[in-house]
């Protein structure tokens, strides 16, 4: 019966997959216009990577007399759609790379709902199915916002930090860096407001964590400290170049638009609803 529902989920998984990518298409060759923002850096990664193979790629020559790259927060050079790029046209690597993420991503929430909020087996893949196809994730990437490319793997990180298992050494180390090589492919691939959402989400789910879990309370305390604690310091070790690369610029960088406050003329319950 278990085979059933997995095998009934799977089909509905690839479903949707289909369903995606006819709305991803449906005014082809009429795409976001976002993606006209990330498709010519991708190319200029293309054309980077012939010359100076995987260094950074710190500057561009291209976009109006040139733009810094490695230290814009949302640059793609080393991310699977740029790695793509490299032997297919950037629309087939955008596309490839969103179907590779969600499969991860069911697989990620399907943990989650399964071993966190401890769930049966057809309603995890339910859950996970629920949360890989909302809107949130299609209507960023039907416009071309490539920097919510890797939202889906917000399920892989939360499922890293808050499985109950308890840990041994070597599983601490294997879940530290699985955790940092997860965020750092994340933050690289310019998915930083996704490490956002990953600092919102994960207080919610923290409370389930302790709530359910049947060992002592101060026992569970001290997984999820050390859990934070090495996770944290090795995603920051191996991501720190890129976030000195992205102070750099971004402290000296002009603005002309603030956070504090609605631009003119815009309807704030529109903007809401």
């Amino acid at each position: 019966m278990q085979r059933k529902h997995h095998l009934f989920f799977v089909i509905c998984f690839a479903g949707f997959l289909v369903l995606f990518l006819k709305l991803l298409n449906f005014s082809y060759p009429v795409l976001g216009h976002d993606y006209f923002d990330f498709f010519p850096k991708l190319i200029a990664g293309t054309w980077h990577f012939a010359r100076q193979g995987l260094a950074p790629f710190r500057f561009s020559p291209h976009f109006c007399g040139g733009l810094p790259r490695y230290g814009n927060p949302q640059d793609l050079y080393y991310s699977l759609p740029q790695f793509l790029t490299f032997v297919m046209d950037p629309w087939a690597a955008a596309q490839l790379s969103m179907v590779t993420v969600l499969a991860a991503g069911y697989w990620g929430w399907y943990r989650v709902a399964r071993d966190i909020i401890v769930l049966t087996a057809p309603w995890s893949h339910a859950l996970a199915l629920i949360i890989n196809a909302s809107g949130f994730y299609l209507m960023h990437m039907v416009v071309g916002h490539m920097g919510f490319h890797t939202l889906p793997l917000l399920g892989i990180l939360l499922w890293i930090l808050c499985d109950p298992k308890e840990d041994s050494a070597t599983s601490l180390a294997a879940r530290v860096s699985a955790f940092a090589l997860t965020a750092a492919a994340v933050l690289y691939s310019g998915g930083f407001f996704v490490l956002m959402l990953l600092s919102l989400a994960y207080p919610l789910l923290l409370p389930i964590v302790l709530f359910t879990e049947k060992r002592r309370l101060r026992s569970c305390l001290r997984t999820v400290a050390s859990r934070l604690l090495f996770c944290g310091l090795a995603a920051l070790l191996i991501s720190l170049s890129k976030l000195v690369a992205v102070w750099s610029i971004m402290r000296f960088f002009p603005r002309s638009a603030t956070f504090d406050h609605f631009a003119e003329g815009t309807n704030v319950l529109l903007f809401a609803a």
